[in-house]
């Protein structure tokens, strides 16, 4: 009996693109997305918000058919198509029903292959761009994410908002649009994931004729990236801002999703503030102090950089300094003395039972894919994962525990309204606080020495 959920098949296609298909039998139903290696961390220095901009055109006119005619296509099959981009990939998303695959992969390829990057349109993104950024700026969770990010990976792309920042936006270009899909929308830089109740061979003759007219060949033309930054010494960033809260974001650099210690950080996550009102955070900060509604922490780990470790929070600004106190407490605890054996027996169990909720659908089966093709994961990594982590001895994760966290070395952001709090930290003497207003994060100014 085969103990997986279902069938993995890879081809690379003459073109150099690459085929993954997952078959689910009993819903005739046809997922797919095309990850393009070509997000943000690739834009033009100076040039920020162009691989968010060239995923916004690929939703717009063709050399082919207008985006009216695009969109009464797939919607008169019953079926969506979307793009988006990140800070790695570009992508576009298909959902539809399989006996109209065959169309729907045909419109895929021409979105993918022949956008048109229209100076009058452009000029209309920009603005609307630009308008989505100063609206997110007045809302203080959002500008603890931007500060956060920044000062995380300061020095480093990856600090960057993946939609780019004001102040560069405006000198974008149609040249740069074309220049950028130039470079890495090509077949060899392109993976397909399909999931679907079709044989693979299918999936692939499909494929196979629906992208034949893609003619960009070679290899994506990637720039050069520094190295992150390690953090070393504690570095507080206040943004100033009309608040009735305290908005807290406290962490540092995490491994990358391959590593094989993963299993045990997931487990040590959840001790920390991952495991909802099992966590410790929640335990303390909410449950006996009282001090706020939510509390978690959350690890992801990185592609080809560092990821992130970042414990968050929001209290009164009375008792947002001792919110504060108790995550590093929090921390510098477990870092010691680590987790307890009831606590890793927790995290056990929730894992051992979110096993079926992990694949339930298509759009879950194609995530899980993509995470095997981009971190370089083994097939069905989820359950060898879950396995690992019922495996697990308490001085194992304590170990990881140890290595991992750093309460020494950390990045600590709060949004707040300055006037009304006082930040008070026993045991902390801060190398660079930093007071900035939300309008600071309209630049780069942040990422630069």
């Amino acid at each position: 009996m085969n103990p997986h959920p279902f069938e993995i098949g890879r081809t690379t296609l003459p073109s150099g693109m690459k085929v993954v298909t997952a078959r689910k039998t009993g819903t005739p139903m046809f997922f797919a997305v095309l990850v393009l290696n070509g997000g943000s961390i690739y834009d033009p220095p100076g040039k920020y918000g162009v691989a968010e901009l060239v995923s916004r055109f690929l939703e717009k006119d063709t050399i082919h058919f207008s985006r009216e005619e695009i969109a009464s296509f797939i919607e008169g099959l019953g079926g969506s198509i979307e793009s988006d981009s990140g800070h790695y990939t570009q992508q576009i998303r298909l959902n539809i029903l399989s006996q109209f695959a065959e169309h729907g992969l045909k419109m895929m390829a021409e979105m993918a292959a022949n956008p048109v990057f229209d100076a009058e349109e452009l000029e209309i993104e920009k603005e609307k761009l630009i308008s989505e950024h100063n609206e997110a700026l007045t809302i203080p969770f959002e500008a603890l994410r931007y500060a956060f990010f920044m000062m995380l990976y300061r020095g480093h792309p990856l600090g960057i908002p993946s939609n780019g920042v004001v102040e560069t936006i405006p000198g974008i270009t149609t040249d740069d649009l074309n220049q950028f899909h130039a470079n890495f929308f090509r077949p060899s830089n392109a993976i397909l994931i399909v999931v679907s109740d079709m044989e693979h061979d299918r999936v692939v003759e499909m494929a196979g004729a629906a992208f034949a007219e893609w003619e960009s060949s070679g290899d994506a033309v990637s720039p050069e990236l520094p190295d992150v930054r390690p953090i070393k010494g504690v570095h507080v960033t206040i943004v100033d801002m009309p608040t009735t809260q305290a908005y807290i974001s406290l962490g540092h650099h995490a491994p990358l999703r391959s590593d094989p210690d993963f299993p045990a950080l997931h487990v040590l996550n959840f001790a920390i503030g991952g495991g909802g009102m099992l966590s410790r955070m929640m335990r303390i900060i909410r449950v006996e102090k009282g001090l706020a509604y939510g509390a978690q922490s959350v690890i992801r780990g990185g592609l080809r950089f560092p990821g992130v470790f970042m414990a968050r929070t929001e209290s009164k600004i009375s008792t947002g300094s001792e919110a504060i106190q108790l995550i590093m407490d929090i921390l510098r605890d477990i870092h010691e003395n680590g987790i307890t054996e009831n606590e890793l027996k927790a995290a056990q169990s929730f894992y051992q039972g979110s096993i079926p909720r992990m694949t339930e659908t298509n759009r879950q089966v194609a995530s899980a894919l993509i995470n095997c093709e981009l971190f370089g994961l083994p097939d069905f990594y989820w359950l060898s994962e879950v396995q690992r982590i019922k495996e697990l001895q308490l001085e194992e994760v304590n170990e990881v525990a140890r290595s991992f966290l750093h309460p020494e070395d950390f990045v600590l952001v709060i949004s707040v309204d300055k006037s009304k709090f006082d930040l008070k930290l026993h045991s902390l003497a801060p190398e660079n606080i930093t007071i900035i207003k939300p309008d600071e994060l309209k630049s780069t100014k942040l990422l630069e020495d």
